[in-house]
């Protein structure tokens, strides 16, 4: 079994607990649909709350969603984190980039902590991901492409942006009738 952290962290110096991770619920939702019991999977909001978790059961993959109000908070998490696991395997993926090839490759370059980023709808290439990792580790998801994924290759943007051909969505499992939320 691997240990898999989504987060979509804010910065909880205002309320605490105002906000779920809906986004992150819906991966989590469809991920557990498909590897079951060969996962577990942890949401968050919160930087500390994640980084205690960390501190006492490591994550080995960790995905983070990108939003311009988090993009500092999720390089210092991934930072932190990786300290704890150097074998961790980090996923991004939200509107905080440009969409274009060109765009990818200057996120990735600038966040090289970022493994795999994920355009667009990320619950079927994440879980794929994860099929990668749970078939043959850390480097096998590290080092493979992924449809719907970008990742770097000395410098350069490998990979393609995937939207999932199906319009009936109901193939994802609602995150609050399964338990995520």
């Amino acid at each position: 079994m691997i240990t898999i952290f989504l987060a979509d962290l804010y910065h909880d110096f205002q309320r605490k607990g105002s906000c779920t991770p809906t986004n992150a619920a819906f991966i989590a939702s469809y991920c557990k649909k498909i590897h079951g019991n060969n996962v577990e999977i942890k949401l968050f909001k919160e930087y500390e709350i994640l980084l205690k978790e960390a501190k006492k059961n490591p994550p080995d993959i960790l995905g983070l969603a990108n939003y311009m109000w988090s993009e500092a908070l999720n390089r210092a998490c991934a930072v932190k984190l990786k300290k704890i696991n150097p074998n961790l395997l980090v996923v991004s993926g939200g509107p905080n980039i440009k969409t274009d090839k060109i765009g990818v490759e200057i996120f990735l370059n600038k966040n090289k902590y970022v493994d795999h980023y994920i355009l667009f709808g990320a619950e079927v290439p994440f879980s794929n991901i994860v099929t990668l990792y749970l078939q043959g580790g850390y480097s096998s998801a590290k080092n493979t492409t992924v449809k719907g994924c970008f990742r770097l290759i000395d410098g350069k943007v490998d990979g393609e942006s995937y939207i999932h051909p199906e319009k009936n969505l109901d193939f994802i499992p609602s995150p609050f009738l399964s338990g995520m939320l």
